[in-house]
């Protein structure tokens, strides 16, 4: 099995039916797994957090992209104090589209495991 180093993550080369794994290199996000369904293949990314309204999944030039961003805003006001405090987080993943699959048509799922990407065999 090949290794290559892109962007600091180890990223294993394994034919389709085999599950491809995305070592947790940084803080923010998980793992990201590929696996075969039958008709489909599944990317998989455990993004804590992750929902509809702060997370976009792009498929574009061979690869899919996960994105997202948390901005947090906290006032209190009390007698002699005033407290401010905000905070954004954001961050990018991407990982190869796994081979045999349709780059068009793909579906994207928020579930508890974190956001999957379905694509149809060819």
């Amino acid at each position: 099995m090949k290794r290559e180093r892109v962007n600091a993550i180890a990223v294993r080369r394994a034919p389709v039916g085999v599950v491809d794994v995305v070592e947790r290199p940084f803080g923010g996000m998980g793992m990201v797994k590929v696996r075969d369904e039958g008709s489909h293949v599944v990317v998989t990314a455990a993004i804590p957090g992750a929902d509809k309204r702060n997370t976009a999944v792009r498929v574009e030039r061979g690869m899919v992209t996960f994105e997202m961003t948390q901005e947090r805003r906290e006032e209190k006001r009390d007698k002699g104090y005033f407290y401010s405090a905000s905070s954004y987080h954001s961050f990018t993943r991407s990982v190869p589209v796994p081979s045999g699959v349709r780059q068009k048509g793909w579906k994207t799922v928020f579930g508890k495991d974190g956001v999957s990407v379905r694509f149809r065999k060819e």
